[in-house]
């Protein structure tokens, strides 16, 4: 791995010539059980004079009123689904019979949601989801608790939703979708598409040429549009179908063909039907963020991340070019360039003893020796949960995995790797290709098709949800051949999109496309069993599905142009009744699963209802044999060393994907993970390269003044990089890769590769919409479509001109420099920080197995004491807390809970609820003590930071976009947060591979003794009867004490009317059950208190029907009376959206009086980790943590971190 050498250089924050051996400020509290620092900004790294001003500054800069009275339109925009849909007439349920997936009781209340269970497909795949449906709108995706590829080992294990599928709900109301049918600027009709598109096919059919019809889609796991597309081949001989993936798998697909002789998809497991990952690698592979399996992967991770069960936890290496979500979960990582990559894989394949490989010379020592660990460790164990082995122990089964970004060799040595450690069949399973058609080489399919346009070898083209005119490679100019093809003479040009996007406006044809949630189909989840996508709202803008376009065409199989049937709303319901009817046909007789079903008719209501198909699953490739002298020669190969110049890595953004949710509010102001950008994508690069370019790291002032459009006031109280209103302004690189430049904002991050750069795509999109960007003509802004509050602005940078068809996902030998321009990126990491001065614990835990085997009790004291390293007999003498309590570890509610911060009744005098034993006649406070405690526990050892739960919790509570510009002065409205630490010191930030990374969510804590009830001067802030600290709206007058006397800064202000209430079409996407807030009122989680309320409302019910029945009275105390049925909340029937949505089970609610709860057990069995933040303040929250536990390799440990 190449470092770059100690450098010389003048400091961009003393403007001193320095080496890295400079000494700087560091933190002075240590963040875990050892003496290095952890911190959220560079600013509280280095302690700069802005961000203590910004720290303790009781009101936030820019907290005024803006009074601009245009303003409140553009923030209408932002939510993507506020204007435009009033009058509309789709908001009626689909014809059809439908089954609902009903979670207590199948009767169905008015004014209560049902849930139906579906699936949303990204790149083909599908993942299944449960959408909820309030009396005909779809509101809210939950989890599919049920499905059998998503779904845990245990009864507690919740699968969780992705942030995409969460926010598709928002998509389907887009005012900026595609209307109705368009022919070259005029409105039409269907009938009318179908009788030209007809008209030209069998002018096309009568010629013979049916070479010149294609078909352009991206990959098809459906095999209902499968098989319609195949249909459709068939009846029109001759015609091609084309397959585009702005980020496929085609490398996967061709490394197995290397392998085993044929393209196959390959199908990890990390847990579960007696498998288990002891030790997982992986090579550039962000598997627990993306990827279709990544949602399954995270749960199966999660659950070998158990802190009640440190035996049994796996250990994880990462080795990758950029800090990914699964690199920052690593115990260890390797920052490596990406012309490195493929021969540590060969070096590693040697040292497991794969035949042929042999280890690669020329290694630095310390890489030489992380490999070297690393493969002995792959083989046997040698440690058990801190301790020593007496005898190394042989692993039972380990994981390799390699990501998408690398070469089809490294996927096959991969393989060989997998095969050598008998992972084939345990932990690494391979299928027959999913995607129905598809090519070897999507890119090669696209750059034929580019190749046919500009030869004149095409008539027409039919492009089904796809948008190649943005993202195709830079060697591709598909935007120019489509718009030249589409003026010529006797061609028709047809794109089916949800947009009017860069390739739909160059066509002729411009037909709207039915989100999922209103359209029938099907698709196959990353394991190949299927799902059947079923609809819960009739189409809002006239959109047909790509199946039911098809059938349109084909209908009349003898003669196309002559008028057939037109399709109806049924037909797709018909075509996927009829795929299924006939597999189930030719399968019942050979499936077991299938011998439950009396009929058909059962099958089919009973995969409606599961969202699986019973029975279905991928085919195992059988036979499979490796290719030993395809790998040997593979593994003999040597990669030539990087020439020095820049590496550029494309990858997928964490929020808007490939671009295709560019339009997505929800989604844009959703912080990345890692870095906590919104809003933009940018250049990340670690700090040693930045040095090196010569870029400023740290600003206090803009150098290049402020926009006076947008901001007020002198720039120093702005300027601060990463500092509270996240107005962080960078310097922009010109990438420069094979003669083609584009300028993309610089951000530094800690554990990047040296000398390379990591670029999203997704970005600059220019017909995405009033949200995600749009501009018209040749760069034109279209002053009706607003971005942002501002007029055509683009969102992003566009990077695919960078690449090409053999360099999708890696670049080398690009160059980089500073241009002397400046841009405002909008970063919330530095929003809402935690005071740090006095305070008398880390707020992120985190140990070793080992520490955590020595001293259990280690997160009870000050870490900071004796380095963190608490001496065995130091717990003797803290058995009290700091308020004298005894800290009594018996498991039984954990005693110590209330030196953390929890409060028992007699224990603890400073909380607002009154102590039950003390007979309060107010009966409220009785019903609180004596029936529900709700709290949370937060899991920072399962959490990823994947920010599921930001995103879930703003559609649930009808939390507003605010835009860029409000985002950039901290006032985002999300009502959870997910904080990122690096642990790192200043003079470590030259070794890439040395930065640790952490994630914390913190939602309200709930505080008992809440310091924001005790200024609220009107009691809009107060306790409830059941304990919680609510909100009570309309008694809030914007005073904004509550928000400054809170210590954990999780309370949001309307600064502005970010949304309308009044609107009618607001009504369709908000949650009836949540009161829309509006200007002035201040807002903050509420544990989803109307859940809670709904859950008592049932509990009552039941308990009613129940005593009823049995002629009996109701108690409603925790523990019930003689005599009396219990009205009392079960276990798991009240979750918050947070809970619900994390994949991770990081997070757990529930009743903390209920001794058998989820959250109980887990508390009696982690108890020793439970901890509560900023607890000497004395506010006794009902949120707390569990601390993390890392487990490393004792022999990487002292050398490597």
């Amino acid at each position: 791995m190449l470092h770059l050498p100690p450098l010389m250089a003048t400091d961009p924050i003393t403007g001193q010539e320095e080496s890295m051996s400079t000494t700087h400020p560091t933190l002075a509290a240590p963040a875990t059980a050892n003496d290095t620092p952890m911190w959220r900004s560079l600013e509280e790294l280095l302690d700069t004079p802005g961000y203590q001003a910004m720290l303790h500054r009781e009101f936030p800069s820019q907290a005024g009123e803006w009074t601009d009275p245009v303003s409140r339109r553009s923030f209408l925009s932002l939510m993507g689904a506020s204007l435009a849909l009033a009058g509309l007439s789709g908001c009626r349920a689909p014809s059809g019979k439908i089954v609902p997936n009903v979670r207590d009781n199948e009767g169905v209340q008015p004014g209560e949601g049902i849930y139906f269970a579906t699936a949303m497909t990204l790149s083909g795949y599908a993942t299944p989801v449960l959408a909820k449906s309030y009396e005909g709108r779809p509101i809210k995706i939950e989890a599919n608790t049920t499905h059998p590829s998503f779904k845990g080992e245990s009864a507690d294990s919740n699968p969780g939703v992705d942030m995409f599928s969460l926010a598709s709900v928002l998509g389907m109301y887009d005012p900026d979708r595609q209307f109705d049918a368009n022919n070259k600027g005029t409105s039409t009709t269907w009938e009318d598409a179908y009788r030209a598109l007809r008209a030209k096919l069998g002018e096309i059919r009568k010629k013979g040429e049916g070479s010149k019809v294609r078909i352009l889609s991206g990959q098809v796991t459906s095999p209902t549009l499968g098989g319609m597309i195949s249909r459709f081949l068939k009846e029109v001989p001759g015609s091609r179908w084309h397959q585009h993936e702005p980020l496929g798998s085609d490398n996967a697909y061709i490394g197995t063909a290397l392998a085993f002789g044929k393209p196959l998809e390959v199908v990890h497991q990390i847990h579960g039907k007696g498998v288990k990952a002891e030790v997982i690698v992986t090579f550039d592979a962000d598997i627990l963020q993306q990827g279709p399996a990544s949602l399954a992967l995270v749960r199966q991770f999660s659950e070998l991340r158990d802190v009640t069960k440190p035996a049994e936890m796996t250990r994880l290496y990462a080795i990758e070019p950029g800090l990914s979500v699964t690199g920052a979960k690593a115990d260890h990582r390797l920052a490596a360039r990406p012309s490195e990559i493929p021969n540590l894989v060969r070096h590693l394949a040697a040292l497991v003893g794969v035949a042929g490989a042999s280890e690669q010379p020329g290694l630095p020592a310390e890489t030489a020796k992380f490999l070297k660990e690393l493969a002995a460790d792959l083989k046997e164990s040698t440690h058990e949960n801190g301790k020593k082995l007496d005898k190394p122990k042989a692993r039972q089964a380990t994981l390799v995995a390699a990501g998408p970004a690398q070469s089809p060799d490294v996927h096959a040595l991969v393989a060989a790797i997998n095969d050598k450690l008998g992972n084939t069949g345990k932990t690494v399973r391979y299928i027959e290709p999913l995607c129905q058609g598809r090519p070897v080489s999507t890119a090669d399919t696209l750059g034929k098709l580019f190749d046919d346009l500009k030869a004149d070898k095409v008539d027409m083209l039919l492009i089904l949800d796809s948008n190649p005119a943005y993202s195709a490679t830079g060697d591709i100019d598909f935007k120019g051949a489509l718009e030249a093809f589409s003026l010529k003479s006797g061609k028709t040009s047809v794109a089916l999109n949800l947009h009017e996007d860069e390739t739909a406006i160059l066509c002729q044809w411009r037909l709207p496309l039915a989100h999922y949630l209103e359209a029938w189909g099907d698709a196959l989840s990353y394991d190949g069993r299927a799902t059947i996508v079923q609809p819960l709202i009739a189409p809002l803008y006239s959109g047909k599905s790509a199946e039911e376009f098809l059938a349109g065409l084909v209908v009349n199989e003898s003669d196309p142009t002559a008028p057939g049937a037109q399709p109806t709303e049924r037909q797709g319901h018909d075509l996927v009744r009829a795929t299924w009817k006939a597999w189930y046909e030719a399968s019942k007789g050979a499936s077991p699963d299938l011998l439950k079903f009396k009929d058909f008719d059962s099958f089919y209501t009973r995969s409606l209802h599961d969202g699986h198909v019973h029975g279905h699953s991928g085919r195992e490739s059988a036979g499979l044999k490796l290719n030993a002298d395809e790998v040997a020669k593979l593994a003999k190969a040597f990669e030539p060393k990087s020439s020095g110049q820049m590496e550029v890595v494309f990858t997928a953004d964490d929020t808007v994907h490939d671009g295709r949710f560019a339009n997505n509010g929800w989604l844009q102001e959703t912080p990345k993970p890692i870095t906590k950008i919104t809003w933009d994508n940018a250049a990340y690069i670690n700090y040693g390269t930045a040095k090196a370019l010569g870029m400023k790291l740290v600003t206090e002032k803009d150098p290049l003044g402020l926009s006076k459009r947008e901001y007020t006031g002198p720039a120093k109280e702005f300027g601060w990089t990463g500092g509270e209103h996240g107005r962080a302004f960078v310097d922009v690189l010109d990438i420069t890769v094979d003669g083609k430049t584009v300028a993309v904002p610089a951000w530094v991050v800690p554990g990047v590769a040296d000398s390379t750069i990591v670029v999203q795509i997704g970005y600059g999109r220019t017909r995405a919409g009033r949200v995600g960007g749009h501009l018209v003509g040749k760069g034109k802004p279209d002053a009706g479509k607003a971005t942002d509050g501002k007029s055509g602005a683009v969102v992003g940078v566009n990077v695919n001109p960078l690449r090409s068809a053999q360099s999708q996902f890696v670049a080398r030998s690009a160059s980089a420099k500073v241009n002397g321009r400046s841009h405002l990126l909008a970063c919330t990491q530095g929003h809402h920080s935690m005071e740090a001065e006095g305070r008398p614990a880390p707020l992120v835990r985190v140990a070793s197995l080992e520490t955590n085997a020595a001293n259990p009790h280690w997160v009870e004291h000050d870490p900071s004491l004796n380095g963190g390293h608490a001496k065995k007999d130091d717990h003797a003498a803290a058995k009290k807390d700091d308020h004298g309590h005894d800290h009594k570890h018996d498991g039984h509610d954990h005693g110590h809970d209330h030196g953390h911060g929890e409060s028992k009744p007699g224990a603890i005098p400073l909380t607002l609820l009154p102590d039950a034993d003390n007979k309060t006649p107010m009966e409220g406070y009785e019903y609180a003590q004596k029936v529900h405690r709700w709290g949370m526990v937060i899991d920072l050892n399962r959490c990823t930071g994947c920010s599921a739960c930001v995103v879930a919790c703003q559609s649930e509570n009808n939390s507003p976009v605010v835009g860029k510009h409000e985002v950039s002065r901290g006032r985002e409205m999300h009502w959870i947060r997910v904080d990122r630490y690096f642990q790192v010191t200043f003079e470590s930030l030259q070794d890439p591979s040395k930065v640790r990374t952490y994630h914390q969510p913190v939602p309200c804590m709930q505080c008992e003794n809440a310091p924001c009830e005790q200024v609220c001067p009107v009691a809009a802030t107060v306790h409830g009867y059941d304990g919680l600290n609510d909100m009570v709206y309309n008694r809030c007058v914007g005073t904004r004490y509550c928000s400054n006397n809170c210590p954990y800064k999780v309370r949001r202000f309307n600064f502005l009317q970010y949304t309308d209430y009044a609107t009618p079409s607001l009504k369709l996407l908000n949650n009836p059950e949540v009161t829309v807030r509006t200007r002035g009122v201040m807002e903050k989680c509420t544990y989803c208190v109307q859940r809670i309320r709904h859950g008592e409302i049932e509990a009552e019910k039941r308990a009613v029907k129940q005593a009823a029945a049995e002629k009996k009275s109701i108690s409603r105390l925790k523990d019930g009376e003689a005599g009396k049925v219990t009205a009392r909340i079960k276990d798991g029937e009240v979750v918050t959206a947070c809970m619900g949505a994390c994949p991770a089970n990081a997070i757990v609610f529930g009743d903390m009086n209920d001794k058998s709860s989820r959250i109980a057990r887990l508390k009696k069995a982690a108890g020793h980790l439970n901890y509560s933040i900023l607890e000497g303040l004395n506010t006794f929250p009902r949120t707390t943590y569990l601390a993390g536990l890392r487990n490393p390799n004792p022999n990487l440990e002292a050398a490597h971190g």
